[in-house]
């Protein structure tokens, strides 16, 4: 195998880990938080960043494509920091959409918002704050193929502007209420499945590395752990 060809499949080892890790967060925390959990926090986003980072470093250190894309990628994890907006996803697993709803403005009206409530084109519920600019909650009505105690599913899209916003305290009390409505169900399916699909691709990982340490590189019998000397 050339290098370029060990270089690939160190490649694709790293992609097959990501997505082994990522299976099995999600099995882990639908499990350990109840099926309510985030799903893209500012921290998340920026690991993703350095994934991306490192994996450019890997492929295409010395290109001018890559030190550019590199280069927007640091920028990009800055202004993440930098601006006055941060945004966050949660799932919520196993309860109905009517739940997710009716808790969702029960703790906005014990927290004394005033809000204005809507359906968007795709058919979301989106609560905005007129007090707080443009601060928005998108909650996301979808189904699932994973059939635990129930069917349905939803998202919350947290959008917050400006510094120290208090929604996002209001968010975690919700994210509390919701868990607790959860505590008596089952999740089994759910981490059984999410728990299988992240043990399947660390095998395809293990089996990828090997490969590529056992390849000859530029000479004979050279082999991956030469890359670096």
């Amino acid at each position: 195998m050339k290098g370029n060809g060990v270089v690939q499949v160190l490649n694709l080892a790293i992609t097959t880990l990501f997505f082994a890790l990522g299976s099995g967060t999600e099995a882990f925390k639908a499990r350990m938080q109840h099926g309510v959990y985030f799903r893209e926090t500012r921290i998340g986003r920026q690991l993703i960043l350095l994934f991306f980072i490192g994996l450019m470093l890997l492929t295409f250190p010395e290109t001018m494509a890559a030190q550019i894309f590199i280069g927007v990628m640091v920028l990009l994890m800055l202004l993440d920091w930098i601006l006055p907006f941060d945004r966050a996803t949660i799932h919520i697993r196993n309860g109905s959409h009517q739940e997710a709803r009716e808790e969702l403005e029960k703790v906005l009206q014990e927290e004394g918002y005033t809000y204005e409530v809507d359906v968007n084109e795709d058919s979301h519920y989106v609560y905005r704050i007129p007090a707080l600019g443009k601060t928005k909650l998108t909650l996301k009505e979808t189904g699932t193929f994973i059939q635990e105690d129930y069917s349905e599913r939803a998202e919350l899209a947290a959008l917050y502007t400006g510094y120290g916003n208090p929604v996002k305290e209001t968010v975690e009390v919700y994210i509390g209420r919701m868990r607790e409505l959860r505590y008596d169900r089952s999740f089994h399916r759910t981490w059984l499945l999410f728990g299988a699909l992240s043990l399947i691709m660390l095998i395809i990982t293990a089996v990828l590395f090997y490969q590529a340490w056992q390849s000859p590189w530029e000479y004979p019998n050279q082999r991956i752990d030469e890359l670096f000397n």
